[in-house]
């Protein structure tokens, strides 16, 4: 949606960043309203007795889909851009952080390599994350931590020096994000 908006003029300076943050939303939303099927014989035993409805995950996210987009399309059709002129910069740039911070925090097992801790949700699960890393911190797989290491710098060198001496050149930057 992001790239849709800027295509059909939308504000730049509100859309970048925000697929991370719609998919870890989506993602939370689909693990808890779909099927669990962690224990099977809890699942069997209780079959002729369904206790809530149960869906499956692409059950899930196809509905939750379906409903964003008929959202999104109808703040399109009524004009209510507008509404975004009222958030203040300090609430943009405080959103931006935390969901930022919550979309590093999610990542921390996959540039750790560490893999089995606890799924945590609720109130403080960014901070419950982190601190299971921590204490399998002994685990990590160092291959991919000196990968993942290598990938955000060559990153953040890409984007802080060298594509402002690229831009001053030529108007297209190098787009470093496809290439880390």
């Amino acid at each position: 949606m992001t790239v849709m908006g800027r295509r059909s003029g939308g504000r730049a300076r509100r859309l970048p960043g925000s697929f991370a943050v719609v998919a870890l939303m989506s993602g939370r939303t689909v693990y808890r309203l779909s099927h669990n099927y962690e224990n099977i014989s809890t699942i069997v035993s209780n079959a002729s007795t369904p206790s809530e409805p149960s869906f499956q995950a692409i059950e899930v996210a196809s509905a939750l889909t379906l409903a964003i987009g008929i959202v999104q399309l109808t703040i399109a059709v009524l004009g209510l851009d507008f509404l975004t002129t009222y958030f203040s910069e300090q609430i943009v740039a405080g959103f931006t952080t935390g969901a930022a911070v919550h979309v590093f925090v999610t990542q921390l097992k996959d540039i750790t390599g560490i893999y089995g801790t606890p799924r945590r949700d609720g109130l403080g699960n960014a901070m419950l994350r982190v601190f299971d890393i921590a204490v399998e911190i002994y685990r990590a797989n160092l291959i991919t931590l000196l990968v993942s290491t290598v990938a955000m710098t060559a990153l953040y060198i890409g984007k802080k020096l060298i594509n402002p001496r690229v831009v001053a050149r030529t108007p297209v930057p190098i787009p470093f994000e496809l290439l880390a």
